[in-house]
């Protein structure tokens, strides 16, 4: 959690070390832990997205609405 120096596979601690290689030009060693970290952090997000529509009642009461309408206006035609 940060609270140890660690020489484990992390990523912040990853990130960290590579400051000093980003200063001296070496700017690949950065680019790794930062893409996993927001390709984690993305991939995290549109689960809960997904999870917050699967289970909104909200929203399932709109597409009832829409369907309904569709339904009127087909039948209208």
């Amino acid at each position: 959690f940060g609270i140890e120096p660690t020489s484990a596979a992390e990523w912040g601690y990853d990130l960290n070390k590579s400051l000093s290689d980003v200063t001296s030009g070496i700017w690949w060693t950065a680019l790794f832990p930062g893409l996993a970290i927001v390709f984690t952090v993305i991939g995290i997000t549109l689960v809960g997205e997904s999870m917050n529509d699967l289970n909104d009642p909200r929203l399932r009461l709109r597409k009832k609405s829409r369907r309904s309408r569709k339904a009127k206006e087909s039948k209208n035609v």
